[in-house]
């Protein structure tokens, strides 16, 4: 074959093709197909396990045959699934998270699997495969001496011997307290303790120590209706770290405007309290301390007289916002820490419950809940001083009964009782500036 009879596959690279038409030479198209073929390389070397195909031996009757790849096909062409699984519009399940089973029901574990008892052969399982296992041996007794190993055994079983001796001492006291023999005695012996010598009485640690004199040590029913906590300023707040070397800065513990102030509780979230300190000046500080110590009985207010009397501002004392502190208040056991109050003409010493205790605490306020502490604060508290009325009496008593009804009880009498109420008012410091 010659040259003229091969086929062509590309173009001419003749210098006449590239050669753009003058005149008459009339340009030909040349109808030329390019054949290409697909070939797939794979350079992974060939699985150690290959996969097979099981050949199912059982025939299906139908026209599409008992292959495999065609099972599952003609199996969901022929049966209609819309009954038993309801689709949506993207062909899925709808599923609800709130009406989910119980985890119990589904695992079959109380708790949630928790404080399930786990064998001692799987408690490898939960440490922590980072870091290395060290397991808890018996001591080596071969590296120690015998005479510390005989030591050890020895207390140990006095340990034990002096734990159940205690053991039996609580229960033989239990035993006892629930006497009504020695209950009876209990109660009489109190009677007589006050007639006891003062020589006779000794300290249980400090046997140098004499006593001096005896106090009937009783409850103060009379102020049990209301909550007292333990103001402690901590760290950087505490007085006597203060810095401020001004006039109306506060030196002593002492200071009579320290123990007239006020304190009110911010909340500002779950996570943030604040406790705001109010200050009075040395004057109105005198005024307090006056009305408080004063023990004469007056008559109560009417309850008419009540609004006219706070109109008046001129027995108003005002009160100062000096800071902010970081209050955080823990809760004390009943009777756990007591104030005790000594009263010389009746030989009484008086004690009240703390019910909490505040640590106030320099603070950092963030920039964003600064205008929130500006609506919930207050610049200026004006405190008004008198009398309580005979409702605010008769609610005070019913609370007052739990703890001596035969006191302030319903027939004890109203006039015996000498209280002093405080009516607060506060006012904005966007107005007071």
């Amino acid at each position: 074959m010659s040259s003229a009879d091969k086929p062509s596959y590309g173009h001419s690279n003749s210098s006449n093709h590239n050669r753009p038409s003058h005149g008459n030479h009339h340009h030909h198209k040349s109808n030329i197909q390019y054949v290409a073929k697909v070939r797939y390389s794979n350079n992974l070397p060939p699985p150690a396990c290959p996969a097979k195909l099981l050949k199912d031996d059982n025939q299906i009757d139908s026209k599409d045959g008992g292959e495999l790849s065609t099972l599952v096909s003609s199996f969901f062409r022929k049966e209609n699934f819309q009954n038993l699984v309801k689709l949506n519009d993207d062909l899925g399940m709808s599923l609800n998270l709130i009406n989910l089973p119980e985890e119990s029901t589904i695992f079959g574990l109380k708790n949630n699997g928790m404080n399930f008892p786990l064998h001692p052969s799987d408690q490898l399982l939960l440490a922590d495969p980072t870091k290395n296992i060290k397991t808890k041996s018996d001591s080596v007794s071969f590296l120690r001496r015998t005479q510390y190993i005989s030591s050890d055994i020895q207390s140990n079983n006095s340990n034990s011997n002096s734990n159940s001796i205690n053991l039996n001492k609580i229960r033989n006291r239990k035993d006892d307290n629930l006497d009504p023999k020695i209950l009876l005695k209990n109660v009489e012996d109190m009677f007589e303790l006050p007639n006891i010598n003062l020589n006779s009485i000794r300290h249980p640690t400090k046997k140098h120590l004499k006593a001096k004199k005896i106090w009937n040590f009783l409850p103060d029913t009379s102020m049990l209706d209301q909550s007292y906590y333990d103001i402690k300023f901590m760290s950087s707040a505490s007085i006597s770290k203060n810095k401020d070397k001004s006039k109306d800065s506060i030196k002593s513990i002492k200071d009579p405007r320290l123990l007239t102030s006020l304190f009110r509780e911010i909340e500002l979230n779950k996570s943030t309290k604040l406790v705001s300190f109010y200050l009075t000046n040395d004057e109105n500080a005198k005024i307090i301390n006056e009305k408080i110590a004063d023990e004469t009985e007056n008559a109560p207010i009417d309850d008419n007289e009540l609004e006219e009397l706070l109109k008046e501002q001129s027995d108003n004392l005002i009160f100062k916002k000096q800071r902010d502190f970081d209050g955080n208040i823990k809760s004390i056991e009943s009777l756990r820490q007591l104030v005790i109050t000594f009263d010389e003409k009746s030989n009484n010493a008086y004690y009240v419950p703390i019910s909490g205790k505040l640590e106030l605490k320099k603070c950092r306020i963030d920039p964003y809940l600064v205008p929130k502490i500006k609506e919930s604060t207050y610049d200026q508290i004006h405190l008004h001083i008198r009398e309580p009325t005979n409702s605010e009496i008769e609610n005070r008593d019913a609370s007052r009964s739990t703890y001596d009804p035969m006191e302030f009880g319903d027939d004890g009498g109203d006039d015996e009782d000498v209280d002093v109420d405080v009516d607060v008012n506060v006012e904005n410091g966007h107005n007071n500036e």
